[in-house]
Parts: structure tokens; C-alpha cells; sequence
């Protein structure tokens, strides 16, 4: 009987608290989101919020719970709404958070403070945008095309692969009669980000299917969602399918610095027959350029 993964998604969430840049969180009618902050909070404000039971009112979008004294706010969606904004009293500072409406909200947010060094000094909030990390689809494929394409690309534009890393793998998630295996780990540290590349093989005498979008990585015991997979989405009776990565910094935007000496493990969400899934995706580069590997 096969292991199955649980879905990789983003209930739960650790981010760091910051005065310059409003934290966007998605909340649901069907949902009661938990945000846990470092101290307790002295006041919650915000244009279509309602406190407690209140609701039935024309502006009243979002219900709000905060036990006085407590550093808990519980959030539910109480009709259809785009954006609204809370701000949050916490000591003698504001945060703000951008509020919006969708059908796979946070469940649980912890929220920390940014700790403080000898040396630290206040940034701009251009210095804190321009740090972040800002991926592009485009920029995720053009990493994704690089690691596929190495044994050629190099060979006519080292240029491309200058401050890069590679090694071969051969690190197993085994769910019993699927087994996925990462096969190439490359690391661009400049743009701080990982490919890993691997085969699934299915050995069941049915066809399986899984959502590429639910694909995450396993980094050590930490799992990361990844930001780009390229994969069919389903693997044949008996047979095996390409499947690519790219893990390219944090959700926030922040860097990981991770290193390409790091333990990686593919992990896909739950499998099912190809009948049972709802969306999967063409391969990125089905007429990819002709590699060794792929002789």
C-alpha cells in the first residue's frame, strides 16, 4: 500500500513582523485564522472589521476575536470582500496587515520579531524591497532551462554556469510502489536558488496522477513549497516521468542561502488514479534539447 504525502500548502505559516511592509494574509469564510504575535497586542482597527459576534452589517466583511490582554487575533471571512486592511497596535508601533479573500486561507500565523544586532541599523523600505528576492515565471524557467540543458549549454556558454554548483544525487522518497529520486542538485547561488532534477517511477499496474502545483521539497526535516515544477502530472502503469524543481528563496521573499551539500527529498501530494485529479499541467520543455541523460 502506498505512503501518500500529505499536500504541501501553506496553513501554517512562521513570518517576521515588520512596521515598513504591510504582511498579506489570505482568510476564508469557512476558516477561523489564528495569528499568534510575539507580545500581547492593545488594539486591532480597520475599516469593515467587526468584533466578536457582531455581524449582519452592511460593512461588516471581517469578524475579529482578541481575548483582552492576550497576544491571539482570530480572523473570519463574513461575506465576499477584494481587499481591506487591519493595522495592529503591538507596544508602541503599527503593523499593518493587506487582507484578502480565498478559498485556501492560513490557517495558523506566528509572527516574530526581526531579532537585533550589535550592528544593527534602520532600513528604508527600499532597502527592504530591493533585498527581497522578486521571481518571475520567466526567471523560474530560465533557471529550470539551465539545469535541464547543462550538459549543452555549458559547453558553448560557460559564462552561464561561472558561479553555479552541480553534483549527481540519488536521494529516494519512497511511498512503496512509487519511489521518487532526485538525480542533479544545482545550485545558482547569485540568484539563491536550487534545481533539483529526478525521475518518477511508478510501479503500479495503474496509471497515477498528482497536482504539480503541490509539489514540495524536503530539505532535511524543513519542507519547502516549490515555486515551479515541471512535471506531466501523471507517470504510466509500470513506468517513469521526468520531474524538475526550482526552489528559489522563501515565501517572504527573503534568501535561504541553502547549499547544494544539502539532503533534498522530492515529496508529491496525495496520488490518485489519473481520473481523480482535477488540474495537472504539460511538461515545461517536452521537446527539450537532447542531453546524455536522455540516451
Amino acid at each position: 500500500m502506498v505512503k501518500e504525502a500529505l499536500p504541501i500548502d501553506a496553513r501554517v505559516q512562521n513570518r517576521v513582523l515588520d512596521t515598513n511592509v504591510p504582511t498579506i494574509l489570505g482568510i476564508s469564510a469557512s476558516v477561523t485564522t489564528v495569528i499568534y504575535f510575539p507580545k500581547p497586542i492593545r488594539g486591532v482597527l480597520g475599516f469593515g472589521l467587526t468584533a466578536g459576534q457582531e455581524a449582519g452589517q452592511p460593512n461588516s466583511f471581517i469578524q475579529y476575536e482578541h481575548p483582552e490582554g492576550s497576544p491571539i487575533v482570530a480572523l473570519r471571512a463574513l461575506q465576499g470582500f477584494e481587499k481591506l486592511y487591519m493595522t495592529v497596535i503591538m507596544d508602541e508601533s503599527l503593523y499593518v496587515f493587506e487582507l484578502y479573500n480565498t478559498a485556501q486561507p492560513v490557517v495558523a500565523l506566528k509572527l516574530v520579531e526581526r531579532p537585533l544586532n550589535d550592528g544593527a541599523r534602520e532600513v528604508s523600505y527600499d532597502e527592504v524591497r530591493d533585498g527581497r528576492i522578486h521571481s518571475t515565471p520567466e526567471d523560474l524557467v530560465g533557471l529550470l532551462h539551465k539545469a535541464w540543458n547543462r550538459p549543452v549549454l555549458q559547453k558553448s556558454y560557460a559564462s552561464l554556469y561561472a558561479r553555479s554548483e552541480f553534483r549527481k544525487a540519488d536521494a529516494k522518497t519512497d511511498y512503496g510502489d512509487v519511489v521518487v529520486t532526485v538525480t542533479e542538485v544545482h545550485r545558482f547561488g547569485d540568484q539563491d536558488a536550487t534545481v533539483l532534477l529526478g525521475v518518477i517511477k511508478n510501479h503500479r499496474a495503474t496509471p497515477i496522477a498528482f497536482n504539480p502545483a503541490s509539489v514540495g521539497v524536503y530539505v532535511g526535516a524543513r519542507m519547502y513549497p516549490a515555486q515551479l515544477c515541471d512535471a506531466s502530472g501523471t507517470v504510466p502503469a509500470k513506468g517513469e516521468a521526468a520531474i524538475g524543481v526550482v526552489l528559489r528563496g522563501s515565501t517572504e521573499g527573503d534568501r535561504e542561502h541553502l547549499s547544494s551539500k544539502n539532503d533534498y527529498r522530492i515529496a508529491l501530494p496525495a496520488l490518485g488514479s489519473t481520473r481523480e485529479v482535477v488540474t495537472t499541467s504539460n511538461a515545461l520543455f517536452p521537446r527539450r534539447t537532447t542531453t546524455a541523460r536522455d540516451k
